[in-house]
């Protein structure tokens, strides 16, 4: 459906997020993921708030899966796309810092911010439902939904 539709970037997100982070907080298939997001990620004229939310997911995989050359990649990445999104997607991104500081460390405007080096860090995710949980909250297809 989404090779017919690819315009259909909410529901790229919606589905690698179902495959990435199944119920009950348990690890689903990241590489599966990934694939699902890498055509939003690639996407330079896609919605900047969609694109930061695949590129936040597919860093977080990354990330968790010890693939650093492309986690480092798409947190940069997702550092330039955060700058261009509208002040109200905003808090989408101060959660993902404040949940994740060791992936999205604070960049040079919030250095205030910025968590020290023991927050630094690789820090496994032990309950996926967390990561799970910031995705379906910005999520504006099911933002009603109960959890």
């Amino acid at each position: 459906m989404l090779k017919a539709h690819p315009e259909m970037d909410e529901l790229r997100n919606l589905l690698a997020q179902s495959v990435a982070f199944p119920p009950k907080g348990l690890r689903g298939d990241w590489e599966e993921a990934i694939d699902i997001l890498q055509p939003l990620v690639r996407n330079e004229t896609a919605d900047p708030a969609t694109r930061l939310q695949a590129l936040a997911l597919a860093a977080i995989l990354r990330y968790e899966s010890g693939h650093d050359v492309e986690y480092h990649q798409l947190q940069q990445t997702f550092d330039q796309v955060a700058e261009a999104i509208r002040p109200d997607e905003w808090d989408f991104v101060t959660n993902l810092r404040q949940d994740f500081p060791h992936i999205f460390p604070a960049t040079r405007i919030e250095c205030a911010a910025a968590p020290s080096p023991a927050e630094k860090r690789r820090s496994p995710i032990q309950d996926y439902s967390t990561a799970a949980q910031v995705f379906m909250q910005r999520n504006s297809l099911i933002a009603g939904a109960v959890y």
